[in-house]
């Protein structure tokens, strides 16, 4: 299973890092080009490791990730924070951005890690300069390299703290195709929990943003207020098709395959470096067929099996059938169907009767 996090997975793996304010950063290690592996000690608690792969994931890890050799940005990081103190874990806003404050003999750092398109870890200073980054990149906000100020990228609609009235808004102006979609880019809540809220709200994903009323976006309103709430107690729930900090009830939620006590251990299960291959994903698609069309020749042949007994029944009392149809069809020259239907209901063979469909149901 492959796996992105949304801006709504960080909004619940931001509460559970809590435990990490007062936690001193131990050592750094950069195991591959993209993944990180952080170690801290938490008061109370011991070891705890955290695994960091830019773009794509961070979580708290089962196992130290370390490599034989530092890298020159591992070393310039320790360098910088290596028993450093953490003193404050956040998002920034709604946006895929976890940011670490740290102190290190009184000096203040900022460890911002970006979860968005390729990602990148930055160290900066109190006054956000910045002294490592894992890559240069250039973006409409600026350039993001060494000794530059860090700009954030441009912000988005901050779905964590509008209200009624904001939300509204920035819907009911969408230009998307349909519902899913403004929620999923514009309001910012990423595919899955577009999906969820639309179908915790009772209303069709792809309606389009026309057709919206007051009254749904109520609705979807109050299905996020809910959700947030979940979400500042989650914990980690493993479908077969997406791993999430709350119970789904959309389409990806059809296989529940196992509960773990938070969202960051359910995510230690993803492993984002290990690409899977097209041809299997093709295979993957190819045996979802084949069972369905295996499932559905089963009940085929069950009905084959079904109608060929009816059909020797039949044929067994044929005489006995044949004559109740001339019955039937002599009265109908004489009686009225209501009439008929007193008289067949006489027969101890004739189990019920429906006159609109002008049916005879037999008991052979």
């Amino acid at each position: 299973m492959n796996k992105t996090l949304s801006s709504v997975d960080l909004f619940a793996l931001e509460r559970e890092f809590q435990v990490l304010v007062r936690a001193k950063l131990q050592q750094i290690y950069h195991p591959s080009k993209t993944e990180f592996c952080l170690h801290f000690h938490v008061p109370g608690k011991g070891k705890q490791y955290m695994r960091i792969i830019a773009g794509k994931m961070i979580n708290f890890a089962s196992e130290k990730r370390s490599s034989l050799k530092p890298s020159g940005l591992t070393m310039l990081l320790r360098k910088h924070i290596s028993g450093a103190v953490i003193e404050k874990v956040w998002q920034r806003r709604s946006e895929r951005i976890i940011i670490f404050d740290l102190i290190m003999k009184d000096k203040k750092f900022h460890l911002i890690v970006e979860l968005f398109s390729k990602g990148n870890v930055v160290l900066c200073d109190s006054n956000w300069k910045i002294l490592a980054l894992q890559s240069w990149q250039l973006r409409r906000s600026g350039a993001v390299k060494m000794k530059q100020e860090y700009k954030f990228p441009e912000s988005l609609f901050n779905w964590k703290e509008c209200n009624e009235a904001e939300f509204a808004k920035v819907v009911l102006n969408s230009d998307k195709k349909n519902l899913a979609t403004a929620l999923a880019t514009e309001i910012g809540l990423g595919g899955n929990f577009a999906e969820e809220i639309c179908v915790r709200s009772g209303i069709d994903a792809k309606l389009a943003i026309k057709e919206v009323s007051t009254k749904e976006i109520k609705k979807m309103f109050l299905e996020l207020t809910t959700l947030k709430k979940e979400l500042e107690v989650s914990r980690g729930y493993v479908f077969e098709k997406e791993i999430s900090a709350v119970k789904l009830l959309n389409s990806k939620a059809e296989k529940l395959l196992e509960e773990k006590e938070s969202f960051s251990s359910a995510l230690d299960l993803v492993n984002p470096l290990v690409k899977v291959s097209p041809y299997l994903k093709k295979i993957e698609r190819i045996e979802k067929i084949i069972e369905k069309q295996e499932e559905a020749c089963s009940l085929i042949e069950k009905e084959i099996e079904q109608n060929s007994l009816k059909g020797e029944l039949i044929y067994e009392k044929y005489s006995d059938i044949a004559k109740l149809q001339e019955v039937v069809a002599a009265m109908k020259k004489t009686k009225s169907w209501d009439e008929i239907k007193k008289e067949l209901e006489k027969l101890s063979k004739v189990k019920s009767l429906d006159l609109k469909k002008k049916a005879v149901v037999l008991d052979l």
